[in-house]
């Protein structure tokens, strides 16, 4: 398991000695501090077999990978610099790629931080998971009446389904109204030139709770 967020720009990788399950007393074997890199790190996404990781942030607006001596294993990483750091402006919050490795897609906060407005990218790439062979080909434009953070971004496990993130922020009130997972469907998987807004989810968390990112199981 793996974690990353803006408080300490570190990222943590956990052993859990049950498949994907929490209670199952977590233990961190190790951490990288990014904060020479990135210093508001936001999401973070690996490639089919885990040999790159990729970790996106609001402070350069920027996308970077690192290439892992052992799947899954961030120890190689260098905290000084990045294999590849790819501008992508525009505050960005979250990304996913498909299933393929063909398209990423990365959800973008745009304005203050109570906004109520956002944009996700869709980019199409030629060799899988290599961003230098990318190209922008869709994008959705996204508006949450409520205020907040347009956060985090994720796919049904088919690419027929497209779920963003809207987060409270801190002195807005009441966060509750504006913590939400808003669903849309598409038309073909991954794509999202015709995204069909399903509406919104709110989950029933206490009011100092700031939803941020969110992921599924394998079914």
């Amino acid at each position: 398991m793996f974690i990353i967020g803006v408080g300490s720009d570190t990222l943590r990788q956990y052993s859990l000695s049950t498949a994907f399950d929490l209670s199952s007393s977590p233990t961190q074997v190790k951490e990288k501090d990014l904060s020479t890199i990135e210093g508001a790190p936001q999401d973070i996404e690996f490639n089919s077999d885990g040999t790159i990781v990729y970790v996106i942030g609001t402070e350069n607006n920027s996308i970077y990978q690192w290439t892992l001596s052992s799947p899954y294993d961030i120890g190689s990483i260098t905290e000084t610099e990045s294999s590849k750091n790819t501008a992508i402006g525009d505050n960005p919050r979250g990304l996913k790629f498909s299933n393929d490795g063909k398209k990423w897609v990365v959800v973008h906060h745009l304005g203050a931080s109570q906004s109520t407005t956002g944009r996700v990218d869709e980019f199409t790439l030629t060799t899988p998971y290599d961003l230098d062979t990318m190209t922008q080909t869709n994008e959705l434009t996204l508006s949450f009446a409520a205020g907040g953070r347009r956060q985090g971004i994720n796919f049904s496990s088919d690419g027929y389904k497209l779920f963003i993130t809207n987060s409270a922020v801190h002195h807005l009130t009441p966060l509750s109204s504006r913590n939400l997972i808003r669903e849309f469907s598409l038309n073909s998987p991954f794509n999202i030139s015709n995204a069909t807004n399903n509406g919104d989810f709110q989950p029933n968390y206490i009011t100092n709770i700031r939803l941020t990112g969110l992921t599924f199981n394998n079914d």
